[in-house]
């Protein structure tokens, strides 16, 4: 998980800036006008960098891309499918002991992209 916590400044103009951890900058603004009794247009909130998925905080390409690069480098055959979704691709002919070392090799491959 990111960081949790909040920054927060003002100008003689009676402008609020806010930065902090949220994926809702512009509900968390309206909320704040609210609480404040203030004009929304003069609050500014900015979205810290924090993690995404299963943690990441690299903001250049989705999870999922970066969780099948990974994946396949340990061996595994898989697709991004969506920012934070990874589409398996495994023979059509699986056994159950294949299918828990693959899943086995996916859990230890994301534990170590994202310690």
């Amino acid at each position: 998980m990111g960081p949790r916590g909040w920054g927060a400044s003002s100008t003689d103009d009676g402008q609020i800036e806010l930065w902090g951890t949220t994926q809702g900058t512009h509900v968390f603004r309206d909320r704040m006008a609210a609480i404040l009794r203030m004009d929304s247009s003069k609050i500014r909130v900015t979205q810290s960098e924090m993690g995404g998925g299963f943690g990441s905080f690299d903001d250049s390409k989705p999870a999922s891309v970066q969780w099948v690069s990974a994946l396949h480098e340990a061996g595994m055959l898989t697709i991004p499918a969506g920012s934070s979704v990874v589409r398996f691709l495994p023979p059509l002919n699986l056994t159950q002991q294949e299918a828990q070392a693959g899943l086995d090799l996916f859990e230890q491959t994301i534990q170590k992209i994202t310690a």
